[in-house]
């Protein structure tokens, strides 16, 4: 640690200011793989869960007329 105490204010800003960039560039690449991820998640969603979650949307509907229809005619 002591090559760090021995530098140049100028070069202390620089190396510090380099090393934000780097991490920041880091997080930047991380978070872009993370919304590749997300896009995959959100297309598997779209084209898998949701044609089967409206299927049963409209069988329940339809379970639901039977039992009004079966109601009526009880009444």
């Amino acid at each position: 640690m002591k090559w760090f105490i021995d530098l140049k204010i100028a070069k202390k800003l620089l190396l510090s200011f380099a090393c934000v960039l780097v991490l920041s560039s880091v997080t930047g690449i991380f978070a872009i793989a993370q919304l590749g991820n997300v896009s995959r998640a959100s297309d598997e969603l779209a084209t898998n869960w949701l044609p089967t979650i409206q299927s049963l949307g409209q069988i329940k509907l339809l379970v639901a007329r039977i039992r009004s229809a079966d109601a009526q005619m009880i009444l």
